[in-house]
């Protein structure tokens, strides 16, 4: 069950790598993860973005997960 306020940050960023790598419109990646409101996917990329130039740490991780994504392309 997720709640509305409760931040899902894993979902966060697999939202943000849907929207940043891979182009996916707001509408296909909400409906992928049951959202029924854009703007809930929208805030969850601007999340993910603020985040990662707030918190080095963070900002490793995810560069990471996308190298690894990136890699698997090609």
């Amino acid at each position: 069950d997720v709640r509305r306020d409760v931040q899902n940050e894993p979902r966060d960023v697999a939202i943000y790598l849907l929207r940043t790598i891979y182009g996916e419109t707001l509408m296909r990646i909400g409906h992928a993860f049951g959202m029924t409101q854009y703007r809930s996917v929208s805030s969850a990329v601007n999340r993910v973005h603020k985040k990662r130039k707030n918190d080095r740490r963070f900002l490793k991780k995810v560069n990471e997960v996308m190298g690894w994504i990136k890699k698997g392309q090609t």
